[in-house]
This record gives structure tokens, C-alpha cells and sequence, in this order.
């Protein structure tokens, strides 16, 4: 399957952005279960999540990615959906 290599813009806060000091950011983008989804490292991490395109966004290339990394992707994001959701019903409850 192939992922494209995004680039971004991003802020650390509002002032950042008003005066125009956004660093660029890489990601890999694979197609999920009806949406996107965005492969971004970030210190030793790596963080997923859904994925919209915006004017800033600039594709870079493609790049060839097993399949297996694409399930593998789309498993996390349901999992941490649900962590998510278990976490949220358990701060209700308090």
C-alpha cells in the first residue's frame, strides 16, 4: 500500500501562530477505515491519529508501506478509541 509524506505547519500556541513562528512537522499518511490516517514520530513516540487535509498541508511523496503497518494502524486507533471512551465513562462515574 502506498502512505504520502505530508509536511504541516504547526504552533505550539496562539502567539506562535500570530507571529508566524510554526515549525514544520512530516507525517505519513495512510487511508483507513473511511477516513485518513496520520503516522506522526514525535520524540521516541509515535503518535496516530484521523487525518483531514488543509490548504497548508503539502504532499510530499509516496512512499511503499506493508499492509501489515496499515492494520496495525487502524487496530490502534480503534483501540485507543476505546481506552478513550472506558477512561471518559470512568471520570463520569465519579
Amino acid at each position: 500500500m502506498k502512505a504520502k509524506v505530508v509536511s504541516d505547519i504547526v504552533y505550539d500556541n496562539i502567539m506562535d501562530h500570530v507571529h508566524g513562528f510554526g515549525r514544520e512537522i512530516k507525517r505519513l499518511v495512510v487511508e483507513g477505515k473511511g477516513c485518513y490516517l496520520a503516522l506522526t514520530p514525535f520524540e521516541q513516540h509515535v503518535y496516530v491519529y484521523p487525518f483531514e487535509f488543509s490548504a497548508s498541508t503539502r504532499v510530499l511523496g509516496e512512499v511503499d508501506v506493508p499492509d501489515s503497518l496499515t492494520e496495525r494502524v487502524q487496530q490502534a486507533t480503534e483501540l485507543q478509541k476505546q481506552l478513550s471512551d472506558e477512561v471518559q465513562d470512568t471520570f463520569r462515574k465519579f
